[in-house]
Formats: C-alpha cells, structure tokens, sequence
C-alpha cells in the first residue's frame, strides 16, 4: 500500500513478522488484565481510528503549537481518543433510539 521505497526488502519483512508476533504474545498476555476490554474496544473501531486520524487537522489548527515530537503524539493520541469515545457514545446513543 506505501509507495515508499523499501532498500533491505527481506529485512522489511522479518521486522512485519517480529512485530505480529510480538503484538499476538502481548494480546495473549494481557487477556486476563481489565485493560484487555478498552484494547479489543479500540480493536473493534479501527476503521473509525483510521478515520479519526487522518481528519483530526493536526497539521492545519494545533500541530504548529507543540514543538515536542513527544508531547505532539502523546496530544494527537489523546484528540484521536477522545474523538472516538464519542463517536462510540453517539453510535450508542443511536442504536438505541432506533431501537425505541
């Protein structure tokens, strides 16, 4: 999907694998914690992350402001977040007044 140029393809690939079982023995591990239903929560609405990330106008409005690339993800992370609580709030809101 990236049109970007890959040098060490191979190299490219072992890390894509890594990474997947990596996220796949952290998602076992966690199963058990509280955590594991605001993760699989995300998890269901990751087409409304990717969505939410790409229209939040981090570039256009506030981007600017924050001179921390730190500070910038760790705000963007908390806008995208937030957004999606409430966009699960309003799906919820409406399921239900379809429903009365």
């Amino acid at each position: 999907m990236a049109t970007r140029h890959y040098p060490y393809f191979l190299v490219s690939v072992i890390e894509a694998v890594a990474g997947t079982v990596v996220i796949s023995y952290l998602s076992i591990g966690i199963q058990n914690f509280k955590i594991s239903n605001y993760v699989a929560t995300i998890g269901k609405h990751t087409l409304s992350v990717l969505c939410i990330h790409h229209l939040d106008f981090y570039w256009v409005f506030w981007g600017g402001l924050i001179s921390s690339p730190w500070l910038a993800a760790l705000a963007r992370l908390i806008v995208d977040l937030g957004i999606l609580m409430l966009v699960i709030l309003f799906q919820r809101f409406y399921k239900r007044k379809i429903t009365l």
